[in-house]
């Protein structure tokens, strides 16, 4: 988004605060839905999980199985993961590097607005392959059952259980990302933080599990913690002998602080040009 654009938002006081978010969240979208790596992700993460999902989704005898949905999430958690670095490592950073985020501070339009208006932007990029994929599976396989009712009524708990587990995967992701682009202030650190974090955590366990027989090294990895938060929405038994709540309480803590983050950074640190 063009410096100009950004002070037109700022400063277009007869235009409804409403429709100057529509637009600085809308031209975000669609700029890094032209980005040929959001692209690249999004391709192929459609043609690897979902059309092959497609498919068997057609030909399952029992549209609402859980578990089918459930390995969806598995299968694609390096995906997710990749596609949440790209859209948002540099969507605070970059404005910091350029200037435009004082140029939207110092007009009406506010810190707070600009904050929910990035991170929606990230949430809503990020939910083209969290919720937009299952969603549209669950669709296909309640119409292609027969009779559809009967069968929601059987299984529609499925239906919770993916957008909980949508939402809260998008969720973690955005705010960390989100958190990392704004406290280093440039893409490419962010970007690297996010994976560290994340694939580090996975050695981390490794290396912790040959040091000690305590099942609880599993919270060390954000991978694990989200596969326990997973098998609780799905109802399946959980891959680690861990209390599921525990690892919901470090995915929610994660975000707290993530959140912390973006409030020292952006809301309550003086940001000067």
């Amino acid at each position: 988004m063009s410096k100009a654009e950004l002070r037109s938002i700022g400063s277009a006081e007869r235009i409804s605060m409403g429709r100057r978010m529509r637009f600085f969240v809308s031209r975000a979208i669609i700029s890094h839905i032209k980005s040929k790596w959001t692209i690249a992700i999004l391709v192929i993460s459609y043609a690897l999980l979902f059309v092959p999902r497609l498919f068997m989704t057609l030909a399952m005898a029992t549209p609402f199985d859980a578990s089918f949905y459930a390995t969806y999430f598995s299968e694609g958690d390096l995906f997710i993961l990749l596609l949440a670095a790209v859209v948002g490592s540099g969507v605070i950073a970059n404005d910091m590097k350029d200037g435009s985020l004082v140029l939207l501070f110092t007009t009406s339009f506010g810190r707070v607005r600009y904050v929910v208006g990035r991170v929606f932007t990230v949430f809503f990029l990020t939910g083209l392959l969290t919720l937009l994929p299952p969603i549209m599976l669950l669709i296909v396989a309640l119409l292609a059952s027969a009779p559809p009712v009967s069968a929601f009524m059987e299984g529609g708990w499925v239906i919770g259980g993916i957008i909980g587990f949508s939402l809260l995967l998008t969720g973690f992701y955005v705010l960390v990302v989100s958190a990392l682009s704004s406290a280093f202030a440039d893409r490419r650190y962010a970007g690297a933080a996010l994976f560290f974090i994340v694939l580090v955590s996975d050695i981390g366990r490794s290396i912790l599990s040959s040091i000690t027989s305590s099942h609880y090294v599993h919270l060390v990895s954000v991978f694990d913690n989200i596969n326990m938060v997973a098998s609780y929405f799905f109802r399946s038994p959980p891959p680690f002998p861990v209390e599921q709540g525990y690892s919901a309480l470090v995915l929610l803590g994660a975000m707290a602080a993530s959140s912390y983050v973006l409030y020292t950074t952006l809301i309550k640190r003086e940001v000067l040009p």
